[in-house]
């Protein structure tokens, strides 16, 4: 009876009548879709159009959700024809933001299974699109769950520009989370270079303009990727990068304390790193490690390593062993343990 009432015109006039229907059905159509397979899905076409259409958030938001899976069901032909006009509702749905976040977790698997082509490339474009006409502006753990999902897609590689472009608004976006999560994703995509080379090189020129930003905001952003990428490998490029060296150099007299101590938290990371793999300790490290040390902030000293520490470790009188372990020996005192990132929500 179920699949009768889906299928036959005669009854679509009336299919509204019981109020619970329309979710129902909602809730059902990937099974009947899987059920009836692809190639019968013109018998289920007509019906889901019309509910498509129907304004009722819990039956928006079930749709929503579904369409991944729906999508992979059906096909890509079919999926682009008859599913990517109900994603883009949802996306640009002011009532209820759950509808947009549903429509933001079923993206990956939609979007696979979209397969290459025009379908796929809209979506890119589009989500730019979305973000500059601020659909996304209301609600910041949509712009966070779409920048979490973005290394995800399929495809994604291929679409630098998109990938760029909206990495970097998550970067300069008002609510901490976003910008962690931007964070994140640099860090995923510097651990896999090879495929992610072009975007990478545009977004680590493009963090440097974060370091001269009028926002401490912006600064501390820029101190919390830097410490970020350090973390990834014990052997980093960051210590012989001119360019990044001198932002942090200018950094350490920040007129924000906050932005210090980041520093110093970063000059840590630095430091620490090279005791560990190797025992020669370039001079510009030890040089910033000093001038820190002398900061008029107690919190920013707290994070650096004694003269006696420098001096033995640079001396190499601290066996490699005994160098890892000293690292946990002196730790800031508890009113100066700071999180990694911590952010104000907004700018």
């Amino acid at each position: 009876m179920a699949l009768t009432f889906c299928t036959a015109p005669v009854l679509d006039l009336n299919c509204f009548d019981d109020p619970a229907r329309p979710l129902a059905c909602a809730f059902n159509y990937p099974a009947v879709a899987l059920t009836l397979g692809p190639a019968r899905w013109g018998e289920l076409r007509g019906f889901y159009l019309t509910l498509a259409q129907n304004r009722s958030s819990k039956v928006r938001r079930t749709l929503a959700a579904s369409l991944g899976e729906l999508a992979r069901i059906i096909g890509p032909e079919n999926a682009a024809r008859d599913l990517l006009h109900v994603w883009w509702d949802a996306m640009r749905c002011d009532e209820d933001g759950d509808i947009r976040l549903k429509a933001i977790e079923a993206l990956p698997l939609f979007v696979e299974a979209l397969g290459e082509g025009r379908a796929r490339d809209d979506i890119f474009s589009g989500l730019v699109k979305i973000w500059e006409e601020d659909w996304l502006s209301r609600s910041w753990r949509a712009r966070e769950h779409l920048v979490q999902v973005l290394p995800d897609l399929a495809g994604s590689p291929s679409h630098p520009d998109c990938m760029h472009s909206l990495v970097l608004k998550a970067l300069e976006d008002g609510f901490g989370t976003v910008r962690d999560a931007a964070i994140d994703v640099i860090t995923r995509i510097c651990a896999d270079r090879d495929t992610w080379a072009v975007v990478f090189d545009r977004l680590r020129r493009d963090a440097i303009s974060l370091a001269y930003s009028s926002s401490y905001r912006k600064r501390m952003t820029y101190v919390a990727l830097q410490q970020s990428l350090v973390s990834l490998t014990q052997e980093n490029t960051f210590v012989v990068d001119d360019t990044n060296w001198e932002v942090l150099r200018q950094l350490a007299d920040d007129n924000v304390v906050g932005v210090r101590i980041g520093v110093a938290r970063l000059a840590k990371a630095i430091y620490d790193q090279r005791t560990r793999s190797i025992r020669y300790v370039p001079q510009r490290i030890t040089d910033l490690v000093e001038r820190l040390r002398r900061d008029i902030s107690a919190e920013v000293r707290s994070y650096v390593p004694s003269a006696e520490d420098i001096h033995a470790e640079t001396d190499g009188a601290i066996p490699a062993q005994s160098r890892v372990f000293a690292t946990f020996s002196r730790p800031p005192s508890a009113t100066n343990r700071l999180q990694t990132h911590t952010w104000p929500n907004q700018q």
